[in-house]
């Protein structure tokens, strides 16, 4: 009969959310001890694990098997050592482990067997990426944000330091100097807009909204006007089902949601390329496309691309963005109590899609 002090060591190692070890001290290192909860961690039996010498082994991910086995110089003169690698778990998937690894010595001084404990640590791994990645994103959205602000700014000042050094510039000239001025202040304008706008989404804040009955055709048609007069290397068509049709949104925001997809549209687009914009009633919804013959969206950036400072980084593009534009966006269909999604065919080309309600439902009150 099992002892009260055998029963109460197996209940703490069983409920213990690490797996304790012992192995031999040189050549396989086989295991000589596994805790019981192996197997509602790593899904093999403990048996598995003692069975075979090379059960430890084997299973280190490669990439990670030349850096663990070099740490046995240091555990043999220190006598402890703590380190983190991926494990295979028994349906193939990788964990990160913490190891902690102790060496017991005999009466003489030698080695005699290794003991230790494996701790899960996979989700704080998980996270320690996300964070390195969010950093990266945000390294780059500045380095690519003092851009975007510098160019408008270096052409403004450009132009403005031609007519007060010059007066010799014909009134014609002086316009269109100062129609390029004011062309850059207001791309300067929208980008702190955006980022404004983006400070308030994230920090919390709804976006405000003026909703009244807008014609989306009609808007459509302008921004598409606007486009096309400075944009002639790309072919366009629309494709509308009813030109009256109206929904109850702002009109402003709107326009900001159209005008980034379809510059996004422009901007990935090959010379030659055609742009359709489309619109129809489905059920109670308007559904609006913009589609291209671009370079196409994976699957891994399409999960990603209405993300916060996301950009894809694809060389066989100049575009370039802060990547605020398609997160907004997002933000503002949602704010309408819409929807928003992309799809795509690789090198085909990609289509950006939005519905929005038909009924005339203010979304500051829904």
């Amino acid at each position: 009969m099992k002892t009260s002090l055998q029963t109460i060591t197996e209940s703490i190692l069983a409920s213990s959310p690490a797996i304790l070890y012992a192995c031999r001290a040189y050549g396989d290192f086989g295991a000589t001890f596994v805790s019981d909860n192996i197997t509602s961690l790593l899904g093999y039996t403990r048996e598995e694990c003692l069975i075979n010498p090379s059960f430890w082994r084997e299973n280190i991910h490669p990439e990670d098997q030349e850096r663990v086995l070099s740490v046995f110089p240091t555990l043999y003169q220190d006598g402890h050592h703590l380190h983190e690698y991926r494990f295979r778990t028994k349906g193939g998937d990788y964990l990160w482990i913490l190891d902690e690894v102790r060496l017991v010595r005999d009466a003489a001084g030698n080695p005699r067997e290794i003991v230790g404990s494996w701790l899960d640590i996979t989700a704080r791994k998980q996270m320690e990426e996300e964070l390195r990645e969010s950093t990266r994103l945000k390294t780059e959205f500045i380095a690519t944000a003092s851009h975007e602000l510098r160019t408008p700014l270096s052409v403004a000042a450009g132009y403005t330091e031609l007519l007060l050094q010059n007066d010799g510039f014909s009134h014609e000239e002086r316009r269109e100097f100062l129609t390029c001025i004011l062309d850059k202040m207001q791309t300067l304008e929208r980008i702190v807009d955006e980022l404004l706008d983006i400070n308030r989404i994230e920090s919390g804040r709804t976006i405000c909204l003026d909703c009244s009955p807008v014609k989306v055709t009609a808007e459509a048609r302008q921004i598409l006007d606007q486009v096309q007069r400075e944009s002639s290397q790309h072919r366009f068509s629309c494709k509308f089902e009813d030109e009256q049709i109206e929904i109850y949104a702002d009109r402003g925001k709107l326009i900001q949601v159209i005008e980034n997809l379809i510059g996004n549209a422009v901007k990935f687009s090959p010379r030659g390329g055609e742009i359709t914009i489309s619109g129809f009633t489905t059920a109670d919804l308007y559904h609006f496309i913009v589609s291209d013959q671009g370079i196409g969206i994976s699957n891994e950036h399409r999960e990603k691309v209405f993300d916060l400072f996301y950009r894809i980084d694809n060389s066989d593009t100049a575009a370039r963005g802060l990547g605020l534009g398609l997160h907004l966006v997002k933000n503002i269909i949602e704010a309408h109590n819409g929807r928003i999604w992309a799809t795509s065919n690789a090198d085909l080309g990609s289509s950006f899609h939005f519905t929005l309600p038909l009924s005339a439902i203010d979304p500051n009150t829904a």
